[in-house]
């Protein structure tokens, strides 16, 4: 599997998106700006995650983020771990024992992790909804039709509404759901999280 795949697979990430429709800012009772805001707020974040993949596969572990550019997730299972430095996107397959690498802006993490979100211009939003307690927003990348959509999902908490779930779609129609709890943010994190730091050498490689 190559490195777009992976990180596909492995949650935020991948190349992106579907569908040419016009930019919707209040579909029906839903006021786009609102949920545009609640990201842009995000400065930093700590999260524990369920990834379930298409084939019902589960996963667990912590996501880390640190906006603009930095991100990092954890698996229980395995010592897999994709980190984004504030440049590029780094994947460590623990069996190969090996690490892929892209630019952030060849990546769905570029969404989440430019400094100012905007969903439209290069985002179109394609579809809004609420349902099972939650308000979701389906995105897609304008200019890049038929490739895979994310939707992002918010619940509300203290009158506000905080990203709870994300389901990635690829091309292919296979898709990928990654739901947050224990969710904290403004919390301090530490530099090294976003290092790529080489399991066998111990140390980290800077940009």
């Amino acid at each position: 599997m190559n490195m777009k795949n992976k990180i596909t697979y492995l949650a935020l990430m991948a190349a992106v998106f579907v569908l040419t429709i016009a930019p919707a800012w209040a579909q029906g009772s839903i006021d786009i700006t609102r949920y545009q805001k609640a990201l842009q707020n995000i400065s930093t974040m700590k999260a524990d995650f369920t990834q379930t993949a298409y084939d019902g596969r589960q996963m667990t572990g912590a996501f880390f983020l640190n906006r603009p550019g930095k991100l990092r997730f954890e698996y229980d299972q395995m010592d897999d771990f994709i980190v984004a430095d504030g440049t590029f996107i780094y994947y460590y397959d623990s069996e190969m024992k090996q690490q892929s690498s892209t630019t952030i802006s060849n990546s769905l993490a570029d969404f989440l992790l430019r400094d100012n979100i905007r969903l439209k211009g290069d985002v179109t939003v394609t579809d809004t909804n609420r349902a099972n307690g939650m308000t979701n927003l389906t995105l897609a990348m304008t200019e890049d039709p038929g490739a895979g959509s994310l939707t992002l999902s918010f619940v509300e908490a203290a009158g506000k509404p905080v990203l709870k779930k994300w389901t990635v779609m690829d091309s292919q129609g296979l898709k990928t759901d990654v739901v947050l709890k224990n969710i904290k943010t403004g919390v301090k994190l530490k530099k090294d999280l976003f290092y790529y730091i080489d399991p066998k050498r111990y140390r980290p490689t800077y940009n």
